[in-house]
């Protein structure tokens, strides 16, 4: 599986949509991974395999739905923090990478 990061998949996203019709993409911030981009081909059949063990079509929102405090305010605000955080890194990122181009 190839890893880029975010910086990467942004500049050369052509190449990274390319690689992920071989094989999935993880895209990374802050040496984590935040996605995976994969053909439409593999999504559909992790799709398939999804709906045969829950039964579910698109059951994805399912799973997630199972998820224990999925849809609860705890878990809204808990992922709101997490959002709010990354805001506020990329900001002073943008802000430091600007303040050295000048």
């Amino acid at each position: 599986m190839t890893i880029v990061t975010s910086r990467e998949a942004h500049k050369r996203f052509g190449e990274v949509m390319d690689k992920a019709r071989r094989e999935p993409v993880t895209i990374t911030r802050n040496s984590r991974p935040i996605v995976v981009v994969l053909s439409a081909e593999r999504y559909a059949e992790i799709q398939a395999i999804e709906e045969k063990i829950t039964g579910k079509r698109g059951s994805a929102s399912g799973i997630l739905a199972d998820l224990p405090g999925f849809g609860t305010e705890e878990f809204r605000k808990s992922k709101q923090e997490e959002i709010e955080l990354e805001e506020k890194k990329f900001e002073r990122h943008s802000r430091k990478s600007g303040s050295q181009a000048a």
